[in-house]
């Protein structure tokens, strides 16, 4: 890395400070010595430091930003990170850092730049722009780190927050609509099992038979399908969940009745054509097939997930029990879906009711 140096004593008596000082355009390491005759060494460490308050000519670097980037997430990421981790930090630098920036030396990018790269991007989620912060900070920082730009032009730079918005969901007359509707379709049951039991996709493709308890009302989760890989859209079931921990989620009677109204094809509640297990890409291709000729927004899946989550609590339950039922690791993840205000809620009720029920 760039100022890591080594100091020895050579065979003449001098001492050498020898210190990475940059790469060049093909990402080999440059090296520079600077020498002594004092006691200590010490004097070339302080010819370094001369040097680099600007008594020598720094090297001039001719690495784009495209070129950077794509070193970057070789080198930096790759392997190092989860595969859909960098499967996200690819997208975020191909579809919108590389267009914004890319054709620029990473010594000519200034922050009004970055600045206007948010502004022209602030039509996309705080997350979204948060992800893109981070990648630009790690892009030009490493850059820093290995002498091909002085300063990191996006160090003090943040796009501009939207603000906390209440997540999207469902409302009870399109859950009502929604669930008649996959009563007479035949994948109906891929937008059921969302809506009942508030489980992430990945996390229903990977639920067995052996993980249900029908007697009990029980689901036990301890598995999710993820992308394995970082190319293609390859998925594996792998023993873990998001937040590492197995947890029970109990199902109301709807819930239990739609599981056992499912056809058991093999080991997996869920299966896909011609594999053993259903991966959340075919999962998500049915569940969209439903909303065809249906008079309800066409929401993505994980917004079932905010519904079960914000229907529970209208409906009174304990913010804990929540927290238990959603495998969230932090209740504060658990606390947004109490900012809803639904126009259907309804006071009073001590259970989740999607139906409304004939008095």
């Amino acid at each position: 890395m760039k100022g890591d140096g080594t100091l020895r004593q050579r065979l003449d008596g001098r001492w050498e400070y020898r210190v990475v000082v940059g790469m060049d355009a093909d990402g080999k390491v440059i090296r520079k010595s600077f020498y002594s005759t004092d006691k200590s060494g010490r004097g070339a460490k302080n010819k370094y430091k001369e040097w680099l308050e600007g008594k020598e000519q720094p090297i001039q670097s001719k690495q784009t930003v495209k070129m950077w980037a794509e070193k970057w997430l070789e080198t930096y990421k790759k392997g190092r990170v989860a595969p859909q981790s960098y499967r996200n930090y690819k997208t975020y630098v191909d579809k919108h850092i590389v267009p914004a920036l890319g054709r620029f030396l990473l010594s000519e990018v200034k922050p009004v730049q970055i600045q206007g790269l948010y502004a022209a991007k602030a039509d996309l989620s705080d997350s979204a722009l948060n992800h893109i912060r981070i990648a630009l900070n790690g892009i030009f920082e490493s850059a820093v780190d290995n002498g091909l730009c002085g300063t990191n032009p996006a160090a003090k730079i943040r796009p501009q927050r939207r603000g906390e918005r209440d997540p999207q969901v469902f409302t009870r007359e399109e859950v009502e609509t929604l669930l008649a509707a996959c009563r007479e379709h035949p994948d109906g049951v891929y937008v059921e099992a969302l809506l009942y039991t508030g489980l992430r996709i990945g996390e229903l493709c990977a639920l067995m038979w052996s993980d249900v308890d029908l007697e009990r009302g029980v689901l036990t989760i301890s598995k999710s399908a993820s992308i394995t890989g970082e190319r293609g859209r390859k998925y594996e079931v792998k023993h873990t969940t998001k937040t590492g921990r197995t947890r029970q989620v109990v199902l109301t009677p709807e819930g239990v009745e739609l599981f056992r109204r499912l056809p058991r094809r093999g080991l997996y509640v869920f299966t896909g054509d011609r594999t053993a297990f259903c991966s959340p890409d075919t999962y998500r291709r049915r569940y969209d097939r439903v909303f065809e000729g249906v008079p309800v927004r066409h929401l993505s899946p994980h917004k079932c997930r905010h519904t079960y989550a914000t229907f529970l609590l209208d409906a009174g339950a304990n913010i804990r029990a929540v927290q238990d039922q959603l495998g969230h690791a932090r209740i504060t993840t658990t606390e947004i879906y109490t900012h809803v205000d639904l126009e259907t809620r309804r006071e009073n009720v001590d259970r989740l009711v999607f139906d409304k029920k004939a008095e």
